[in-house]
């Protein structure tokens, strides 16, 4: 039995390979990535003198990433934008080898294995096709996670970069802020976060000749990026875009209605998340409490689907390590015949754009690990 075991993660081991060099494909287009390399290359030539964000009116493919991505994409505008795709390939593969350690994914059964594989595989085919930066900041918030409750000197220095850099290069992790709050361990890394915020706002001002012009422009540009955007277009699988789509199509509310109740549904998921997290902290179960606010991210914040998906990672793994279910493999099998290239383009449009199929099955499963939180929270074992 243990050698079949043995074969049967090898197996899955290649097959987890396998589906990152197919998608390792993908980044030959880093369509995101050229869109931004585009922008600041744009910015340079102007001497850094103009902002390259959207003024009073935004569409789809402007650039919305904040100063700091700018900073960090400019020393690449310089080179071919291949080498640029290239080393966002090199890093993006190197987050995904860092989930599968820390995550310790080899330690499900080849069923979860199996599982993650079967949700996942769009998303990590996301990642290499945008080369959006959301994947690495989901990265650098569990390294911060990780590094957040270790005992040696060096550890909250580093959590205090990871989070402060993931925080630099998208605002709405400030939303998993409180966790650092929940313990003394925890609140060691506090002002390393506000320091090294304050140094990449220091280091704005050495570089861009008006710094202040650029965080204005960028903060005033972020509010235009619902105009960019269709929540209920394809690429828009979340909670939040799924509840959009039954408001508009189904109730026909009004916009201000269905933004109301789409704030009131992420703040309150968040909250929820956040009063479940605190019971995790101080039950020691740290991991979970993390992967609890985490998936606020996109469940609360985050409309895309792909990319964004990675913030649901650590608890999708975290309930793939109990035992599974009928439903969940029912769940699995409807997921994984979801992708576009199966199915007739009008066909695929309407199911995904229309229905919000995928993101009905990901809210069941995402409420399928919601039920085991619970079982694990609040559910008290009867004494034998």
């Amino acid at each position: 039995m243990e050698l079949t075991t043995k074969k049967q993660h090898r197996i899955l081991g290649a097959l987890t390979v396998a589906v990152w060099l197919v998608c390792s494909l993908q980044s030959l287009k880093g369509i995101d990535l050229v869109g931004y390399w585009r922008a600041v290359a744009q910015a340079w030539a102007s001497q850094l003198r103009t902002p390259p964000y959207p003024v009073a009116v935004a569409q789809n493919g402007d650039f919305f990433q904040s100063p700091i991505a700018a900073l960090l994409i400019l020393p690449f505008t310089f080179l071919p934008v291949g080498i640029f795709k290239f080393c966002a390939w090199g890093w993006s593969s190197m987050g995904l080898a860092y989930w599968i350690k820390r995550l310790r994914l080899k330690s499900l059964s080849v069923g979860g294995g199996f599982v993650l594989i079967c949700w996942f595989t769009h998303s990590i085919s996301d990642v290499f096709l945008s080369l959006n930066f959301i994947f690495m900041v989901a990265v650098l918030l569990w390294l911060s996670h990780v590094q957040s409750f270790r005992p040696s000197r060096g550890a909250p220095v580093l959590a205090g970069l990871a989070f402060s850099l993931a925080l630099a290069l998208r605002p709405t992790p400030v939303a998993l802020a409180p966790i650092f709050f929940l313990s003394d361990i925890r609140r060691r890394c506090l002002p390393w976060i506000f320091i090294f915020l304050m140094v990449w706002g220091l280091i704005t001002t050495q570089v861009f000749p008006d710094s202040f012009l650029w965080w204005t422009a960028w903060l005033k540009a972020l509010p235009l990026y619902s105009q960019a955007v269709d929540p209920r277009a394809a690429t828009f699988q979340t909670p939040l875009a799924n509840l959009d789509r039954m408001l508009t199509y189904l109730l026909h509310w009004a916009p201000p209605s269905v933004a109301t109740a789409k704030a009131f549904m992420g703040i309150g998921y968040w909250l929820f998340a956040s009063f479940c997290a605190l019971r995790a902290e101080k039950r020691g179960e740290r991991d979970l409490a993390f992967a609890l606010l985490l998936s606020s991210l996109y469940c609360s914040f985050g409309p895309v689907w792909a990319a964004g998906f990675f913030f649901c990672l650590p608890l999708f793994a975290w309930a793939l390590k109990t035992e599974g279910s009928v439903f969940l493999w029912t769940l699995t099998f409807f997921y994984s015949i979801s992708p576009k290239w199966l199915w007739p383009a009008p066909l695929w449009e309407f199911g995904a754009a229309t229905l919000g199929l995928p993101g009905w099955l990901i809210i069941l499963n995402l409420a399928l690990c919601w039920t085991r939180v619970w079982q694990k929270l609040f559910v008290r074992k009867p004494v034998a």
